[in-house]
């Protein structure tokens, strides 16, 4: 059983009012606020907003190249590192998804045509709908 905004209301209330629990509510409040003011929070606001801006087409190519680089930096790395300490990972894998990722890059249209039909896409909108 999962416990609701109604439960133990008498105990909510009770640390309420203890100098610990004031004092918790009183940080986490100056956190949120200090979250909403902070450069890094207004930067982040902003990317995004750009990146919804984004026609299909642009997404997927940005999403390709930003993942081909990122697989092929991680391939890259994992040559550095002694074989006990990497991943198993073998290396036509990393080849197999910067391939993938740059064929979508290079092909943005089909690949944001394909998603719309996508059971993957059905499965994200069913994590991210709201409870």
């Amino acid at each position: 059983m999962i416990a609701s905004g109604s439960d133990f209301p008498d105990l909510r209330d009770a640390v309420r009012a203890s100098a610990l629990g004031a004092a918790t509510l009183r940080t986490i409040a100056a956190l949120r606020v200090a979250w909403s003011d902070a450069m890094l929070t207004r930067t982040i606001e902003r990317r995004l907003a750009g990146i919804n801006e984004l026609s299909p087409d642009e997404a997927v190519r940005s999403l390709g190249i930003a993942v081909t680089v990122a697989v092929l930096a991680a391939w890259a790395m994992s040559l550095a590192i002694p074989t006990y300490l990497s991943t198993n990972i073998p290396a036509w894998a990393f080849f197999f998804c910067a391939s993938l990722a740059a064929l979508a890059a290079a092909r943005p249209g089909a690949f944001a045509r394909q998603w719309s039909r996508s059971r993957l896409r059905r499965l994200s909108l069913w994590f991210r709908r709201p409870r």
